[in-house]
């Protein structure tokens, strides 16, 4: 039972993960090129600003806030413009912690997770660089995004347990 709950996410991943037309695939390819490229040019802009910041809270010996910019940067120059055009949450996560883990599949800001038997659905969100997964039971989960590699989110989770979420790499 256990392997057919672990097996069904995938295959419900595959099948939402199916082929477009050469057609669309060859427009959003342009399309996407064009956003990278205005992405590129305003992330440019942005982080000259956070730098100017960070210089600024660092000569006022104002620490916590200059860390908090230097993980904006970090953030910044790891994503990739067409993961903060999208979700970049979207993807097939493997979830580990002390009390167990599993396959966490997550698209447009959806999560599935199969427990015992059932299927939850839980709403991801983004506040102040904390992923926040809140499942329809209560259970939830805050994460922060690795800044060196953005497949790898690590925080807690509602019974307390540190848990880690890597990203399954087809």
């Amino acid at each position: 039972m256990k392997i057919v709950s672990l097996l069904l996410p995938l295959v419900i991943s595959s099948v939402a993960l199916a082929e477009d037309p050469a057609e669309l695939e060859r427009l959003r390819h342009l399309w996407e090129q064009s956003v990278a490229k205005d992405v590129d040019d305003k992330n440019k802009i942005y982080l000259k600003a956070l730098e100017k910041l960070q210089k600024k809270f660092m000569e006022a010996k104002n620490l916590a806030a200059a860390v908090a910019v230097d993980n904006e940067i970090k953030m910044v120059r790891v994503l990739k413009p067409t993961q903060q055009r999208k979700s970049f949450l979207d993807g097939v996560w493997i979830a580990s912690s002390v009390g167990g883990g599993g396959i966490r599949p997550i698209f447009s800001g959806k999560m599935v997770n199969y427990w015992k038997g059932r299927k939850y659905m839980s709403t991801c969100s983004i506040k102040a660089g904390i992923v926040e997964i809140k499942q329809d039971d209560g259970w939830w989960w805050k994460l922060k995004i690795n800044p060196d590699n953005s497949d790898i989110m690590e925080g807690v989770n509602k019974g307390g347990s540190k848990v880690t979420f890597k990203r399954f790499k087809w």
